[in-house]
């Protein structure tokens, strides 16, 4: 999320931030879900977000400022689809991660409690394959409490 930080490439919506040369990876998305949008039929519709996203902002630079960004983020995605309560579900980074930082989590549970939109599939008991990546369980863990939280928002 955050316009510094140990890559080149950067989800960060404070774009004027960014170094020159770096890559915005919020743009590309932008770019992608738009040309997505269009293709659809009218009767469809983006109903909401799910991803997974926080284990490259673990550095000393970018955690800090991990919850005004991910709020930033969230807010530009919902305004680039035109529905500001789209719900945001993602989940939180497996404790054993080699990519798991406190201040990232704390700042991923403050969103969700400021953002009733916005939800956070509790994965910190995760297992996973490798140090970074979930295994099986883990994933199919994710994805029911997903599928859950989608119901629950009447999705």
């Amino acid at each position: 999320m955050a316009e510094t930080g140990s890559t080149t490439q950067h989800w960060t919506p404070f774009t004027e931030m960014l170094a020159p040369g770096d890559t915005s990876l919020l743009r590309r998305l932008e770019t992608q879900l738009l040309n997505a949008i269009a293709l659809i039929p009218a009767e469809f519709e983006v109903r909401a977000i799910i991803g997974h996203q926080g284990e490259g902002d673990n550095d000393a630079l970018s955690a800090p400022s991990y919850y005004k960004n991910l709020r930033s983020f969230i807010s530009y995605i919902r305004c680039v689809v035109g529905n500001q309560y789209l719900p945001f579900i993602s989940g939180t980074i497996p404790h054993i991660s080699a990519a798991y930082n406190k201040t990232i989590e704390d700042a991923m549970l403050q969103v969700m409690e400021d953002d009733y939109f916005t939800h956070y599939v509790d994965l910190s008991q995760g297992t996973l394959q490798d140090t970074l990546h979930f295994n099986a369980a883990t994933s199919e863990a994710f994805g029911v409490a997903v599928y859950n939280k989608l119901k629950e928002y009447g999705l």
